[in-house]
């Protein structure tokens, strides 16, 4: 049970599913090109251009869909567990976004 709780608490709330350049990942005031398969756990920011989009994957299975010309701003994010639910702050800056689950039924 201590082994499951521990990979639980060091899996990344979410991942870079897909990508659709142009997009980028800004950090510490640094701005670098995003990447599919990329880990993302927590206070950063997240850019498209003309004709990007970007695909966000909880380790739940939900998904969050950004549109092109969108600006994100992710904080403060928290893996679920048994007894938690999943935790943190998706600020849609500018732009249009998607959330769907399958979680709920």
């Amino acid at each position: 049970m201590i082994v499951i709780l521990w990979i639980l608490l060091w899996l990344p709330p979410l991942a870079v599913a897909a990508v659709q350049a142009p997009a980028w990942q800004e950090q510490a005031g640094s701005r670098t090109p995003l990447r599919a398969g990329a880990e993302r756990a927590g206070d950063e920011r997240l850019v498209t251009g003309h004709g990007g989009r970007i695909v966000l994957r909880f380790t739940e299975g939900s998904d969050v869909k950004f549109g092109e010309n969108s600006d994100t701003q992710l904080g403060g994010l928290r893996v679920a567990t048994a007894t938690n639910p999943f935790t943190g702050v998706l600020n849609v800056l500018k732009g249009a976004f998607r959330f769907t689950t399958s979680v709920l039924g």
